[in-house]
C-alpha cells in the first residue's frame, strides 16, 4: 500500500504536468491565431521567444525534470517581469502568464523524486 506522502507527490506532480502543458497549449492558440510575430515587432518577438522557451521547458520536464523545471521556473518569472515592466505595467496579465509556470516549476523542483 502507498503511503500517504507518496500520493500527495504524485498528485503534485500531475497537477503542474498539467498546469503547464495545459497553459502552453492555450497560450500557443494565440500564437497561432495571430499568425507568427514579424521581425520587425520587437515588443510581440521577445514575448514570443520566452513562451516558446517556457513551453520547451514544459515538455523537457516531463523527460528531464530539474533543467526542465528550472526553464519553467526562470520562464515564468520572465513573462511576469515583461508585462510588468516592459511598458505594460499590467498585474493580471503578468499573473495570467507567468504564474502557471512559476507554479508549475516551484512544485516540480521542491518535490522530487
Amino acid at each position: 500500500m502507498k503511503k500517504f506522502h507518496e500520493g500527495v507527490t504524485t498528485f503534485a506532480d500531475w497537477f503542474a504536468y498539467a498546469l503547464s502543458i495545459g497553459a502552453s497549449i492555450f497560450f500557443a492558440t494565440f500564437i497561432i491565431g495571430e499568425g507568427l510575430p514579424s521581425l520587425t515587432d520587437t515588443t510581440m518577438l521577445i514575448f514570443s521567444v520566452i513562451l516558446l522557451a517556457v513551453m520547451a521547458g514544459s515538455v523537457l520536464a516531463i523527460f528531464k525534470r530539474i533543467p526542465g523545471s528550472i526553464i519553467m521556473l526562470a520562464g515564468g518569472i520572465s513573462l511576469f517581469i515583461y508585462f510588468m515592466v516592459g511598458g505594460h505595467s499590467q498585474l493580471n496579465m503578468s499573473i495570467a502568464y507567468g504564474m502557471p509556470y512559476i507554479i508549475s516549476g516551484t512544485l516540480l523542483l521542491a518535490i522530487r523524486k
